[in-house]
């Protein structure tokens, strides 16, 4: 099969453009696909929609059987209640009290075999939005608080 240089330049450039546009669809297809092994079950959203706002309502009213209900084995053994008093006295004095549904969903993610869910709260304290880091752990049917983080610039001292 002999091709002129016409012929030639066409082949090449269709092979290019093949090779070409197969690289574009990798590049537009593997962060999606990225982005869907790390995507979070609704089910922990809806989770720690619930149990989130209870725990921080239950900080608020200093109730440590509504604040614990939620929390794992290891969680309840780090807090005892004496502890949670003292962990709400101390929140309470730096960024005030959660302002009941105000926290707002900003990111969700796994992270070694836990899911965290973050969300931006209001406290009456603060100035600023508090960041509320959930922890969730799934122990055999279920869901459960394995931590928490509360970080505004109060809480670093700012």
């Amino acid at each position: 099969m002999d091709l002129n240089n016409s012929e030639r330049i066409i082949m090449i450039n269709s092979k290019t453009t093949r090779l070409f546009l197969l690289l574009i669809c990798l590049v537009l297809i593997l962060p999606v696909i990225g982005c869907s092994a790390n995507q979070v079950d609704q089910e922990y959203i809806d989770f720690s929609a619930r149990a989130s706002e209870n725990y921080l309502i239950a900080i608020n009213n200093r109730d440590f059987n509504s604040f614990s209900q939620d929390l794992n084995k290891d969680m309840k053994e780090a807090l005892p209640e004496e502890d949670f008093l003292s962990f709400a006295d101390q929140i309470e004095g730096i960024i005030g009290t959660y302002e009941p549904g105000s926290k707002k969903l900003d990111q969700t993610k796994k992270d070694s075999g836990y899911i965290v869910i973050v969300y931006n709260a209001k406290y009456t304290g603060e100035s600023e939005a508090v960041v509320v880091t959930i922890s969730l752990q799934k122990t055999g049917d279920k869901i459960e608080i394995s931590g928490s983080w509360f970080n505004s610039p109060k809480l670093r001292g700012e």
